[in-house]
């Protein structure tokens, strides 16, 4: 058997294991058995130990050490955080936290993922927040990676490290530099993909079409996108057309329920651009309709095959949804192959399983 698919394996049954940081159990959903996953914000924390889940405390820390010394460890995996563990904010939510008297220190758990350093294990970085930056104090993750997952990936990786690694958009001097050539060579894009242990077969995805567009989602206080698109939609549906878009905040049975009932499900940028709306809509049997892309992704839709991708100046939304909605039958066979193409591809399952093999593919084992 080839390697990586051995070590696979090998982590499925837990014969292999896992140590992950970070604030959800993303690996620890997929590979249960191999994991030991803690957790870096206690807030949202299921603290099972026996089976994997715990907190990064002082107390658990040794646990923890335990777990990166074990023969058998085969990855480490580490959620970074956007903002400095050692911030002004930071300090003064862990010295004023509550917490210290049950023994958790935020300012502890924040910096756990600084503080691991391996030589023998290869370690997976993992950053799908919406800002499309490379924090400074996450250079020195980046340079400790065996691979570097990312979620908003600017098409010039360089403007990765405007106001952060470099105060303005990054010279050419500084681009000509072999250091952050091989550090953003070792970037890898992710996508968010599907939300955590959400189940395909769950969701509803053959209904009957009772809107031609559906949209759930912030607007006001959001992506200057959103704003214009609302306005093209609302002279669509003057113009008889039928948009579906709710006041307020929909339960996740509802959302998957519209979803499924509209020919296409608007999903705009918003504070980042690769979303899980993106996913959903496909599940649940719509065709996203999703903005041009400014960001290198992973996997993408393939415009006129699983989605459409609009034009993001005025009239080009409005002009892809007239333009889509001609062909219904094309339409039902795109949204067949979104929802197929999402589960091989941007499900938890398969976004880990794509972020492990490419990690254990970059070491050689």
């Amino acid at each position: 058997m080839d390697p990586v698919e051995q070590a696979i394996a090998d982590f499925t049954s837990g014969s292999r294991r896992i140590v992950e940081l970070g604030g959800a159990p993303y690996v620890h959903s997929v590979f249960p058995k191999a994991t030991d996953f803690f957790c870096t914000m206690s807030t949202r924390a299921e603290r099972v130990p026996e089976r994997g889940l715990d907190v990064l405390t002082p107390v658990t820390w040794l646990r923890m050490r335990k777990a990166l010394q074990a023969p058998e460890l085969g990855l480490i995996v580490l959620h970074v955080n956007r903002h400095a563990a050692w911030s002004p904010p930071k300090m003064a939510r862990s010295l004023f936290s509550r917490k210290i008297f049950r023994g958790d220190f935020p300012m502890f758990s924040f910096f756990g993922v600084h503080m691991v350093r391996s030589q023998r294990v290869p370690i997976a970085a993992v950053d799908q927040d919406d800002v499309p930056l490379l924090m400074k104090h996450n250079c020195g993750i980046l340079d400790r990676s065996t691979g570097y997952f990312m979620r908003e990936i600017p098409s010039d990786r360089w403007r990765l490290l405007m106001g952060t690694a470099h105060k303005d958009l990054p010279t050419p001097r500084m681009r000509r530099e072999d250091k952050w050539k091989e550090r953003l060579e070792k970037i890898r894009p992710i996508s968010l993909g599907a939300p955590l242990g959400l189940d395909p077969d769950s969701l509803p995805h053959s209904l009957d079409k009772t809107s031609d567009v559906f949209f759930a989602g912030g607007i006001e206080g959001n992506s200057w996108l959103r704003t214009r698109g609302a306005a093209e939609l609302e002279a669509l549906k003057a113009d008889g057309l039928r948009i579906d878009i709710p006041a307020g905040r929909l339960p996740p049975e509802e959302f998957h329920r519209r979803c499924a009932s509209a020919w296409l499900t608007w999903s705009p940028e918003g504070l980042g651009h690769d979303c899980m709306r993106h996913y959903e809509a496909a599940l649940c049997g719509s065709v996203p309709l999703i903005s041009r892309a400014p960001i290198e992704r992973h996997r993408p839709f393939t415009h006129g095959k699983q989605t459409y991708y609009y034009d993001i100046e005025p009239g080009g939304l409005g002009e892809t949804v007239r333009m889509a909605l001609k062909s219904k039958t094309k339409l039902k066979r795109m949204a067949r192959a979104a929802r197929k193409f999402t589960i091989e591809n941007h499900t938890s399952q398969a976004n880990v399983g794509y972020l492990v093999r490419e990690t254990l593919k970059a070491t050689g084992d």
